[in-house]
């Protein structure tokens, strides 16, 4: 080789990124280029006529030995990966791709120490995580446009399916209906384009049929491009949606049993006048409606009195008692106005009754509050029909309550057969006057 010609090989060989070398199939470096220098912290001089598995890893001199065999067979060895020594004792990884000439070996190889580092990182990460996924009570998952694509054990568990069933399937497999499926992908997206996360209990059908109550919460790996996955996690609610229910039901059936009791105490008490009804005790009464308005303000108060008189003198009933039982009918108005804000007045006949019902939607008269609130004379509660009970049973011949937390109904009943009351007009405040 002429000097000009050695002389654009040593340029070529300077100018490249990659390490570049000429070595014999004695293992001995014959031409390095300077990136070496670099790589390993050696000069070139330092590395020039030595055998180069003096500068490999223990552990991968027997590789580099079986390598360095293929290429005196004058076999091309791509990809090869083995570890140099550097300078400073620490190793480097060098990935080398060579060619045999005769007994000249030209490789051209790279340090991929950092890749490694980077690989053995990720490595060490997916461990990581796959170990949470694995020992995670919670069902956790990925998701690309509702599609698995990633699923742990314990979702598995929850719906019965194997990871291989699962994965590359939509996730519209696991709701019993369509509509469902629409529901929990219209609210929970929009919750993520809000806040970015979204969680909503639904329901989800297992591989035996069998329905579970599911919570999920789902978050965008990026928030900017969800095309790239969701990330969910599926908690089974079945036991404690099973324990909310038994338990609502348990408190039901207590409080149906302080109301028989308070019903039966109650009406024991007032000898038969007024009884705590059921709702198709009212019910029955509202079928034989003849008239129904709605009030709202003190200013209705006087026209709903006239209805009421008008219909009541319609059916036989008037004088001393009309005029007493129309007092009992304007308490139960003022009550209706002042703590719930009005309601409906119906009347109609029933069992050779007059009877006029008012109901409202205010909160209803909690169980406790019932002997009080209709037995004591002033009593009131705020959020209750609640005030002047002792009025209307002074002036009706029977009244039925009915109360529940959206609302209450109260019906005064007045024979149209004449009975002893006791009472006359003068003895009894008309509270229509008090109505404001």
């Amino acid at each position: 080789m002429d000097q000009a010609s050695e002389l654009d090989v040593d340029a070529f060989f300077d100018a490249a990124l990659d390490l570049l070398c000429i070595a014999d199939t004695s293992g001995n470096f014959l031409k390095l280029n300077r990136e070496w220098e670099k790589v390993l912290g050696y000069s070139r001089q330092e590395l020039l006529n030595r055998q180069f598995i003096t500068f490999v890893h223990p552990d991968d001199v027997e590789p580099t030995l079986e390598t360095l065999s293929q290429l005196r067979d004058q076999k091309e060895v791509l990809n090869f990966v083995n570890r140099y020594r550097h300078k400073d004792g620490s190793y480097r990884w060098i990935e080398w791709r060579s060619v045999p000439v005769g007994n000249l070996i030209y490789a051209a190889a790279r340090d991929i120490t950092d890749r490694i580092a980077t690989e053995l990182a990720l490595k060490e990460k997916s461990a990581h995580i796959a170990s949470i996924l694995k020992a995670s009570p919670t069902g956790i998952g990925m998701v690309v446009n509702r599609v698995f694509v990633d699923v742990n054990e314990r979702i598995c568990e929850m719906t019965g399916y194997s990871r291989e069933e699962l994965l590359g399937q939509n996730s519209r497999m696991l709701y019993p209906s369509q509509e469902e499926y629409e529901r929990v992908g219209k609210e929970k997206y929009e919750q993520i384009s809000a806040y970015g996360i979204g969680s909503i209990e639904t329901l989800w059908q297992r591989k035996d049929g069998r329905i579970i109550n599911v919570l999920l919460s789902s978050a965008p790996i990026n928030p900017e491009n969800w095309q790239e996955g969701v990330t969910f996690t599926a908690t089974d609610i079945t036991a404690r949606i099973q324990a909310e229910e038994d338990r609502r039901k348990y408190e039901q059936q207590v409080e149906e049993h302080k109301r028989l009791f308070y019903r039966e105490t109650i009406k024991s008490v007032t000898d038969g006048k007024l009884d705590i009804a059921l709702g198709e005790d009212v019910q029955r009464y509202y079928e034989t409606s003849e008239l129904a308005e709605d009030f709202h303000f003190a200013s209705d108060a006087w026209r709903i009195r006239k209805i009421i008189e008008t219909f009541c003198r319609s059916k036989g009933l008037c004088d001393e008692p009309l005029g007493l039982f129309i007092t009992g009918v304007g308490e139960a108005i003022n009550n209706a106005i002042k703590h719930a804000g009005g309601g409906t007045i119906r009347a109609g006949i029933l069992n050779n009754a007059v009877w006029v019902g008012i109901s409202d939607k205010g909160p209803g008269i909690e169980t406790l509050a019932l002997p009080g609130a209709t037995l004591r004379r002033g009593f009131s509660t705020k959020p209750s029909l609640g005030m002047g009970y002792s009025i209307m049973l002074d002036v009706a011949d029977r009244i039925v309550l009915h109360t529940e937390s959206y609302g209450t109904t109260v019906i005064l009943m007045k024979n149209l057969i004449p009975s002893s009351i006791g009472l006359s007009m003068e003895e009894l405040l008309d509270t229509w006057d008090s109505i404001v």
